[in-house]
């Protein structure tokens, strides 16, 4: 009993000693924490410093990138080129976001508020992009780097941004389908297409018939597998589209450098005659088709005019429609007109049409008051006087017709150019009441030595099979063609068939002939909305008969880029208007070379990123 105080005491001792290796464990494990924590604390804090710095880096980048762009769009390439040392400034400023009060901004050389900017590829023709191989174009690569660094601290760390910028131009016929706004694709019956397509909209296809896209499909907005939501046409069954490369959304869109944003109301600009005090050296100007025409014709309800490189032509070397009363010396009748289903016209007014196998104005005999001499004076280049009825629009088209094998032989205009005609602005600009006036190009199997581009603000008809060799009809073989390109208002195809009389009967005496046409298109359309069907890519080109069983063969590029403003009707699909042929569409690969793209090619402008990233 003696022991148990000194037992006790013992106890008590080992248990304080226990506790005070645990409270020194605890200790340390709290001053560990305590430091994890401070170290956790201090790394989150260097991590939100680094992203933050290279957030605002990357603004810097940006706003080069975007100046860059623009600049492309509105001035080109040369302009870009002369201005790489003020890009070099474009710095984000406090005024633009107070984020950036804090950064300090450096070039590559460590020189502050100065942002380091090369060209490191210079402008060649070639690919313009490696995901889309079809593409073809000039382009050249641009480099920015930037640093940026919270000078709040001199442990913050200095990010730098590494930013390659391709500026790329394409010539717009070098995509199989370019369209400027929204690009539907509903055939009923099955339809291919061996071309790259394009659209700055949405993409739709909700067809019946079976779609096969051939080529890398892109669009700048989305590709939807239904119809436009305006569409109101009712399409039970469905067949099935068929992507055979890339199709992508979101895409950078392609512009057209026309000074102002590309919607379709301001692209039609380019049709259209410039006003008296645009310069054509402009932006808008230098896009526009009467600026680029070798040969002018303007037809009014008054004096017509007609220009040739600058040199003011008589009307009478360009029209089949005579003169008459303009005064004692240049009095003209004719008194006779030769050529199949021809009759005499006593006031000079010589209704006709050329090419297939119909009738045209082969010779004129004319007589002056002033000398009493006849003179043979042969068939002209521009005859006003045909027309027919327009089914889709209901009333009649005046025409003011194109004779594309007289503009081949005749001498007169290469004698004034030195050279053949490869482009002509031709407008229409006579009223009448209940008419609409529009051009038609006849005889254009054959097109001059150097091709042609005929561009008009109406509504334009081609007339039987053009620029194809006939060994060649039908095919997808266009080794014999030579350059072309139709701009117009809205396009309509007037099989080997066509007959003017029969335009107003019944469309079982419109009854069209397999027809091939190697050209490139532009034109406009009728916008789906207001109860009614644009048409589609497949309607994008008009037509007038029945086509059941036959085939339209075309190579060359559809491009839609604005709205019909004077055929604007709606295509309702009415039986009685026109039948749907078998369409054999494809792009014409001669455009892949520039060589061989039409005269006056206009070029499409974009702005691809290459690559980003950060760099020590």
């Amino acid at each position: 009993m003696k022991f148990s105080k000194p037992l006790q005491l013992r106890r008590s001792g080992y248990a304080l000693m226990v506790v005070l290796v645990l409270s020194g464990l605890g200790l340390v494990v709290l001053a560990g924490a305590f430091r994890w924590s401070s170290a956790s604390t201090a790394l989150t804090g260097r991590n939100s410093n680094y992203f933050t710095a290279e957030a605002v880096a990357g603004s810097a980048s940006e706003k080069v990138a975007a100046r860059l762009s623009k600049d492309y769009f509105f001035s080109g390439p040369a302009y870009v080129d002369g201005q790489l040392s003020s890009y070099a400034d474009l710095i984000p400023t406090g005024t633009e976001t107070s984020l950036v009060n804090d950064y300090d901004f450096s070039n590559n050389a460590g020189v502050l508020n100065k942002i380091s900017i090369a060209k490191i590829s210079n402008w060649t023709f070639g690919t313009v992009q490696t995901r889309y191989s079809s593409i073809q174009g000039s382009n050249a690569v641009f480099r920015i780097e930037c640093g940026a660094r919270d000078h709040r601290s001199a442990r913050n760390p200095l990010v730098r941004v590494q930013r390659d910028v391709k500026l790329a131009s394409a010539p717009l016929f070098g995509f199989g389908v370019f369209y400027a706004s929204d690009l539907e694709v509903n055939p009923t019956i099955d339809m291919s297409f061996s071309g790259r397509l394009h659209c700055n909209g949405n993409f739709f296809c909700a067809a019946i018939g079976n779609v096969d896209l051939l080529n890398d499909v892109t669009s700048a907005r989305q590709i939807f597998y239904t119809a436009h939501p305006l569409d109101p046409t009712s399409r039970p069954t469905r067949g099935t589209l068929r992507f055979s490369a890339r199709n992508d959304s979101n895409v950078n869109p392609w512009l057209l450098p026309i000074g102002t944003n590309n919607t379709p109301l301001l692209l039609r600009a380019i049709l259209d005659m410039p006003p008296a005090a645009e310069s054509s050296s402009s932006t808008l100007g230098k896009q526009r088709f009467y600026n680029k025409a070798d040969l002018i014709i303007l037809v009014s309800n008054g004096v017509s005019f007609a220009r040739c490189g600058g040199t003011t032509v008589p009307w009478t070397n360009v029209c089949d429609m005579v003169v008459t009363n303009a005064g004692p010396t240049n009095t003209y009748w004719v008194t006779n007109i030769t050529g199949p289903g021809n009759s005499s016209a006593g006031n000079g007014k010589a209704k006709g049409k050329g090419g297939n196998g119909n009738n045209f104005v082969t010779n004129i005999v004319a007589y002056s008051s002033s000398t009493g001499i006849q003179t043979n004076i042969l068939e002209r280049l521009i005859s006003t006087n045909g027309s027919f009825f327009e089914k889709r629009e209901n009333k009649t088209v005046q025409l003011t017709e194109v004779d594309i094998n007289y503009l081949r032989t005749n001498t007169y205009f290469r004698s004034i150019l030195g050279r053949d005609v490869s482009s002509i602005y031709l407008g229409d600009f006579r009223t009448n009441s209940g008419n609409i006036f529009g051009v038609r190009l006849v005889a254009g199997q054959t097109l001059p030595s150097l091709g042609l581009t005929v561009a008009s603000p109406n509504p334009l008809y081609i007339d039987g099979d053009y620029n194809v060799p006939t060994a060649n009809l039908g095919t997808t073989n266009t080794s014999g063609t030579l350059p072309s390109a139709i701009l117009a208002d809205a396009i309509t195809i007037l099989s080997v068939n066509w007959r003017d009389t029969n335009s107003s009967a019944s469309i079982t005496n419109c009854i069209a002939a397999n027809t091939t046409i190697n050209t490139a298109l532009a034109m406009g359309v009728v916008p789906t909305g207001g109860g009614y069907y644009s048409g589609g890519l497949e309607r994008s080109i008009r037509m007038l008969e029945d086509w059941s069983n036959k085939t339209f063969t075309l190579n060359g590029s559809i491009v839609v880029l604005y709205y019909s403003q004077i055929a604007n009707q709606p295509d309702t699909a009415n039986a009685q208007v026109y039948k749907a042929p078998l369409r054999r569409w494809s792009f014409d690969r001669n455009f892949s070379d520039p060589a061989k793209l039409p005269p006056g090619t206009p070029w499409v402008r974009s702005t691809l990123a290459s690559s980003w990233k950060t760099r020590p």
